[in-house]
């Protein structure tokens, strides 16, 4: 062999080097994927989350921002639960936002936005949560298609909608020392459903209050 097949041999040889290395890597990362896809089908959004989260300390791209939002949707959760409301509220969880989805019962009587008594203890709980997290909280409040009855205090779905979302933030405010800086309050009566107002069992998740917590 002269030098010129000797030189030709050898950066073949080398060229190939990357081949090998290559070759993991992407046998890793269609591991990765293959688990992210299996846990998004199988598991629930907080689940999910704190498997991201665990995959980003291993990776160290976790930050602290990210671990409390998922942390506090952790206890939010719980917290719902351990009340036995899993069956009228959810949260909503991802890198951009934690949403929290109330039946209107839960906090209001029908027509009223008085909060029910028996509810303070848990928007105390969420107030609690929410005060660990710099980000601003939305409040909406969203009704069905049916008109407010004549005895409501309000003469809208509008107006009815928009004074439960207020009233759930002046509770937070003056009850727990929140920043009133955080809140936003937002009525959309019975505009934005998410069922269609066929039948009472869709307008009852219809009528409902949603805080959004923004990253």
């Amino acid at each position: 062999m002269n030098s010129d097949e000797y030189r030709r041999s050898k950066k073949e040889s080398v060229q190939g080097l990357w081949i090998i290395p290559y070759a993991d890597f992407m046998t890793a990362m269609m591991i990765l994927f293959l688990s992210l896809y299996a846990l998004a089908n199988y598991v629930t959004e907080i689940d999910y989350e704190k498997s991201l989260l665990e995959i980003e300390h291993s990776l160290g791209t976790e930050t602290k921002e990210r671990s409390a939002f998922v942390d506090a949707a952790a206890k939010i959760e719980t917290s719902l639960n351990d009340r036995g409301l899993q069956n009228l509220a959810n949260v909503e969880v991802n890198a951009q936002r934690i949403k929290i989805v109330m039946a209107a019962p839960i906090l209001f009587d029908s027509g009223s936005a008085d909060i029910n008594p028996a509810a303070n203890p848990l928007l105390s709980e969420l107030a609690g949560i929410l005060k660990t997290l710099p980000n601003t909280v939305t409040v909406e409040g969203h009704t069905c298609d049916l008109p407010v009855s004549e005895q409501c205090n309000y003469r809208s779905n509008l107006e009815l909608s928009g004074a439960r979302a207020f009233t759930v933030i002046k509770y937070m405010i003056d009850n727990n020392a929140m920043d009133p800086h955080k809140f936003v309050a937002l009525g959309y009566g019975e505009s934005r459903p998410i069922k269609p107002n066929t039948d009472e069992r869709n307008r009852s998740f219809n009528r409902r209050v949603e805080i959004t917590i923004e990253k």
